[in-house]
């Protein structure tokens, strides 16, 4: 795959991207295959972050890679769709009685109310418009990926001093989705602009003008 050359914010959007998903994965696998708690949920009798979450971080960041690679890019909603299927179908399966959605069969020790919230899922489809739109309102995108970032990290500060419990909706997301979703919006807004050019023939990141 190639990655554009340039100045260090566009090299960074890689790495960052590389975080969120590989960091998610490794997270759930960790907490949910060996047991160990506190990856997942990191402070006891909080909510944790499920399988079907770490996927779909997992299916964003290779969406986020092929979309500002500079190859190939409407290759982007293969994973893109495979993302919003599982989001979609946890949901639907959760409003159908099945508690947990796929998370029941992905992970035996689920505890009840753990399953994708309904803020992870808000969160997951903005990032998705943001993919989208991208190439067609540099300036919305922009604003969008700064509210998605700078909401998960209100979430990541307001979590420990249980100022979330004021508000039921962001009271259901886990610290690490919410660390990995300001992971997943710094790279969207630290990418490379798909349609504009600066005059040295570099791609500026989204989120410069």
């Amino acid at each position: 795959m190639v990655v554009y050359e340039g100045s260090g914010l566009t090299r960074i959007w890689v790495v960052l991207c590389v975080l969120s998903g590989v960091g998610a994965c490794s997270a759930a696998i960790v907490g949910w295959g060996l047991g160990i708690d506190g990856a997942v949920r990191v402070y006891s009798g909080h909510p944790a972050m499920v399988p079907s979450t770490a996927i779909c971080f997992g299916l964003f960041s290779l969406a986020i890679l092929i979309r500002f690679a500079g190859r190939h890019t409407h290759l982007f909603w293969l994973p893109l769709a495979c993302a919003l299927a599982l989001i979609f179908g946890n949901n639907i399966l959760h409003f159908s009685g099945i508690r947990g959605g796929s998370d029941v069969f992905l992970a035996p020790a689920l505890r009840e109310p753990d399953r994708m919230s309904s803020i992870t899922t808000i969160g997951f489809l903005l990032a998705a418009a943001i993919l989208v739109w991208c190439d067609r309102s540099r300036d919305i995108a922009a604003g969008a990926a700064i509210f998605g970032l700078s909401t998960m990290i209100a979430v990541v500060f307001a979590d420990p001093l249980y100022v979330s419990d004021a508000v039921a909706m962001f009271r259901s997301m886990s610290v690490p989705t919410a660390i990995f979703f300001a992971l997943l919006y710094a790279a969207l807004l630290a990418a490379p602009d798909v349609s504009d050019t600066d005059r040295s023939g570099q791609v500026p990141p989204l989120g410069q003008a």
